[in-house]
Formats: C-alpha cells, structure tokens, sequence
C-alpha cells in the first residue's frame, strides 16, 4: 500500500547529485512521518540524504507521532532556516504545502511546487518566488547566485 499511495518525483534523484556535484548541502524537511519518507527514501536509491522529520513511537496500541519541534506541524521548519541564517548560509526553500510558509519567508531563495497552497500564499503576499512542477526544472548550479 505505502508503494502505490506515495509519490515520489522520479527528477528527484537527480536533483540530488545535481546538488551534491555544486557542494550544496540539501537536507529534507518533512512534517512527515520519518519511517515512511526514509522507506520512500531507500526505495529510490537516496538513503543518504539528510532528512528532518517526525518520528514515531510505536506502541501496542500503534503509532504515535513524536513531535521534535514547537510547530503545530511538528517539525519546526522556520526554526531551522532561522538557525542557518545565523550560521551565514544562505538559504534556498523548496516547498509546497502550508507547513512550509513560514520557512519559506524567512528563506533568500524560494521554490513554490505549482498550484499548492505555498505557491497560492506567496502571490496572495506579493513575495517572489520561482514556480516548479518537477525537480528537473530547479538548476542548483544557480542556487548560490
């Protein structure tokens, strides 16, 4: 079930080394369920990348969602884009969802995935962004520009 329910970007891989050949630093931020993202991770090859995200106790009674962060999501997004701006790096957010708004304000760069709710509040503000609809169509070689 958990194969044919998650979608998984078949560009994303290659993002990745795209990433990886300009020495960018790409972690995954996920109000997600860890397990789950780091299943859909090793299924495509990309068990490596760094990943932030929920995890879980499990319990006779199931799963229960450990919260890491503050966020009402969880996983405290924006506090992580504010800790890298301290550190001086720049920031590049790629995001698609409302658990992403207020990481991606706080970010320099910004990718909004097509037709979500990220890319709907960011032309609602007036706030620049780049559109995508696949990984492909992000070039990392201009994220440090």
């Amino acid at each position: 079930m958990l194969r044919s329910g998650v979608r998984f970007d078949p560009t994303f891989a290659r993002f990745v080394e795209r990433c990886a050949a300009c020495g960018h630093r790409l972690t995954i931020v996920s109000s997600g369920i860890a397990p789950l993202i780091r299943y859909a991770l090793a299924r495509n090859g990309l068990s490596h990348v760094t990943l932030v995200a929920n995890e879980v106790d499990v319990t006779p009674g199931g799963w229960q969602i450990r919260f890491e962060g503050d966020s009402a999501n969880g996983t405290d997004k924006l506090a992580l884009v504010r800790a890298a701006r301290e550190r001086d790096e720049r920031t590049v957010y790629v995001g698609d969802g409302w658990s992403d708004i207020e990481a991606a304000v706080a970010s320099d760069v910004i990718f909004a995935k097509g037709g979500r709710s990220l890319e709907r509040h960011l032309r609602s503000i007036g706030l620049p962004f780049h559109r995508f609809d696949r990984f492909e169509q992000i070039d990392p070689a201009t994220l440090a520009q």
